[in-house]
């Protein structure tokens, strides 16, 4: 696990996940994107169509802008190569598991 914390893909990872917390556009954003999608889904409750839309619109609006962040693009990149790492360790280790398995069973 201490060699895993210290591969590149996870330091990397770690280190814009630390900046994109940090980023009050950010942050400010996405809780304005939330908070359009629950007037949505409360509006649709109570059959105001308009307000709805209205809300849906903003909140995608919102998403569309924070998903084009070149903050945002960066962090799903090294989110990308963590997970990467991550399924190959797993993998591995599941092969390793399986191949002692079928050895036993011989």
């Amino acid at each position: 696990v201490n060699t895993l914390q210290k591969h590149q893909s996870i330091l990397e990872f770690k280190d814009i996940e630390k900046k994109i917390k940090a980023n009050p556009l950010y942050r400010q954003q996405v809780y304005q994107m939330k908070k359009n999608q629950q007037n949505a889904f409360l509006f649709n409750k109570v059959e105001k169509d308009r307000a709805e839309k209205m809300a849906i619109s903003v909140a995608t609006e919102l998403k569309e802008n924070i998903e084009s962040q070149p903050i945002v693009e960066d962090y799903r990149n090294k989110l990308q190569n963590a997970s990467d790492l991550l399924q190959y360790v797993t993998k591995t280790i599941e092969d390793k598991v399986n191949e002692e398995f079928i050895d036993e069973q011989s």
